[in-house]
Formats: structure tokens, sequence, C-alpha cells
């Protein structure tokens, strides 16, 4: 309508850089067109001057889920299946959904970073793969929110404070709107896991504090990730009543910072095709009890040890041989 046109002709001209604002829609172009008809809300058709309207084709909540459920499945299951565990995985389209979303958010931190481009991103309703989106475009831009401290305003900021549906989303309390509920959080977490295993030295934060945040958002055990809003949040007074996550984490702040961590102050863009992609075991496997932990057969550790105290005997012995030789 005329109101959101000059709206975001307000916007653009605020930017004095000659790129075009580009007005992200994280769905795909069909699903945008069925919205139009059967929820009143479709997408940008009107006459956006000076912008260019982008269709990212990333899944809904409902695929999102299904694929999810699918891996956590195959990858609990009893070892009987080992030649099709390739296949297996493939099928599940796990790999192909961070793909896509490791994908749209690269495409937009190249318009910022290069082209210094406005950007407004919007999916349907605006608190799941918008977030996932606007989160991964700042990791790859701004260092700040590589670090520790700058991770936790991240998550605070576009993920509590804007308003995602944590208690919907896991079906906290019972809800038996099982059909709302979606891993949107963890398809995220993932999603930084792969760009952490690219850029090892890149983030502050670790892979254990990805694994923590991921279950507190299910457990309920911190006020952080309760209801559905910041505004549902004060009303039930869950400030005052429970502990914020953080605290828990700026008290075991050693546990969760990447002790390889070097600031580097530009831009990170990771690669996006699925064959750059991994499974990540610390998440799909935590319940797997088919497996034995890597641990428990890889005596890495030990064969070191056991090297290094023969190396040092052996130095010791050249030694003594090489006194008897004076001698």
């Amino acid at each position: 309508n005329k109101e959101d046109e000059r709206l975001v002709a307000l916007v653009k001209a605020a930017n004095p850089s000659p790129a075009p604002l580009y007005i992200i829609d994280a769905r795909p172009h069909t699903n945008a067109q069925a919205n139009t008809v059967f929820r009143a809300a479709g997408y940008e058709r009107g006459s956006y001057e000076g912008c260019e309207i982008v269709f990212l084709g990333i899944e809904n909540i409902h695929a999102v889920r299904k694929s999810y459920t699918r891996l956590r499945e195959i990858c609990t299951a009893p070892q009987d299946d080992d030649e099709r565990w390739l296949q297996n995985v493939s099928e599940t389209y796990w790999l192909q959904h961070l793909s896509k979303l490791l994908q749209g958010s690269r495409r937009i931190a190249e318009h910022v970073v290069i082209e210094r481009a406005s950007i407004l991103i919007h999916c349907s309703d605006g608190w799941d793969r918008t977030p996932q989106i606007s989160a991964l475009c700042q990791l790859m831009i701004d260092p700040y929110y590589r670090s520790l401290r700058g991770f936790a305003l991240l998550v605070e900021k576009e993920w509590c404070s804007f308003g995602h549906k944590f208690s919907l989303r896991y079906a906290h309390g019972g809800s038996s709107d099982r059909q709302e509920a979606s891993p949107v959080l963890g398809q995220w977490a993932d999603c930084v896991w792969q760009m952490m295993r690219q850029f090892p030295t890149a983030f502050e934060v670790n892979d254990t504090l990805l694994l923590e945040l991921v279950e507190m958002a299910q457990v309920c055990k911190f006020g952080s990730f309760l209801f559905n809003s910041e505004s549902e949040r004060r009303k039930a007074g869950v400030h005052k009543r429970t502990v914020s996550f953080w605290s828990h984490v700026w008290s075991n702040e050693h546990l969760y910072r990447n002790t390889h961590y070097q600031l580097y102050n530009g831009p990170i863009f990771p690669e996006t095709s699925i064959r750059r992609l991994y499974l990540w075991e610390a998440l799909f496997f935590r319940d797997c009890t088919s497996l034995p932990s890597p641990k428990d057969h890889c005596p890495s550790f030990a064969l070191d040890k056991a090297l290094k105290d023969k190396e040092s005997a052996l130095k010791e012995s050249q030694k003594e041989a090489a006194a008897l030789r004076e001698e």
C-alpha cells in the first residue's frame, strides 16, 4: 500500500549508497503467492522505486520439523543400514535446508559489505526465518557478534526481544498444537556451527554454548526462553522469578570460550554448498546408544603419551651410551 511504499522510500533515502534497497523475502515465491490467497498476507508488488525484491526460497517450519525428525530417527536407529547411510541423510534434506539459509544470509552480507546497501528482511510472520537470516548476516559482517558478549546480545536481540515463539515452537507446557512445533533455533545454531567449523578461530564462543542454547530452549530451565514474546515474559514476571540463561553462562564463562579464538575485524563469507556442510554429530548423536562414543575407542591421547615417554627413554639411553663411549 501507499504507506508502506512511502516508508520504504524513506529508508532508501537515508542511505547515500547508489545500491538498491533489497527487500528480502525469505519464502519461496510460490509460498508467498499462496499466502496472498489463504492468509491475506502477501508480498511486495507495488511501486517500490529504487528497490529490488529477492526471494530466498527457504522452506517453512513444517518442512524443517519433518526434516529434523527424520534425521534424529536415523541417527538414533540401530546400526543395521550403514550402506544407505549417506543416502538416508541426504533424503532428510536437513543439509539442503542449512545450505539455503547460509546462501541467503551470505548473499545479504555481500550486499551490505560490498555495495553498502540497505536491507529489509521478512518472511510470513517475522519470528522464524527472519531472525535466522538476520542473525547469521550479523555474524558474517560484524566481529563483535562473534565474541562471547556480542553473541549473547545477538541472541537476546534477534530471538528474545523480537518475539521468537519459544513456547509454541518447542511445545512448552504440554502444548497440544504440535503442528506449530519446529526446531527453528536449533537449525540456526547448526548454521552457526557450520560457520565455526570453517572459521575455527573467528568465534570466541564454542560449540558447547551452542549445544546448551539448543537444549535450554527446549527444557525450560531458564526464564530467557519461556513464553512467546518479551511482553509475555514481562507480564508473567519471568525476570524476577527465574534465572537468566546468560547468568549461568557468565558464571561458567571458561566452559563456553573458544581457546583458539583470535579477533578478526573483517567479514567472513562461509562456503554454502552442501558439499562443504557436515552433520553436527554432537547434536544429532547425543541420544544415540547404538554407537560408542569416539573417546571410548580412539586412544589417541594415550598413544601420544606413550610415544612421548618412549622418546624420552630413548634420549636418556642415547645420553648414557654417549657417556660410556667417552669413558
